[in-house]
């Protein structure tokens, strides 16, 4: 059975270093990006298994990244988007979870930093599911 690739976004590089070791470490191809120029490169020449995309990068916004992408290919809408921000934050309820909705659809949204164990069940929910 191939590897699941997970195509990650941030413009953090210690934050996108972390997720490539622990995602290569439990067996996804981690690829990664650190613009949304670069993500939406890497996504056309390899459609990913799931992204895991920052809102806030530094040319363009990454549920602007998603838009684009599912827009122009119809395989792109099948892919599981989970967001990493520190603009999204705790609900009055305590949860550590938001949504976010882009182009009609709602994704995931986990405020950073996070548990990376939450991060895991969350990426295992979008790929088996």
């Amino acid at each position: 059975m191939a590897k699941k690739q997970i195509l990650a976004v941030d413009d953090e590089a210690e934050m996108l270093d972390l997720i490539y070791k622990r995602l290569s470490e439990r067996g996804y191809d981690v690829v990664m990006a650190v613009t949304g120029q670069e993500a939406l490169d890497k996504a056309r020449r390899r459609v990913p298994d799931l992204i895991l995309m920052d809102i806030v990068l530094p040319d363009i916004e990454g549920p602007d990244v998603i838009r684009k992408l599912k827009e122009e290919d119809p395989e792109m809408r099948k892919i599981p988007v989970i967001f990493l921000s520190g603009i999204v934050g705790e609900h009055d309820n305590g949860s550590k979870q938001s949504e976010i909705q882009v182009g009609g659809q709602m994704y995931c949204a986990l405020p950073k930093p996070f548990v990376f164990e939450t991060l895991v069940e969350k990426i295992e929910e979008s790929l088996y599911l």
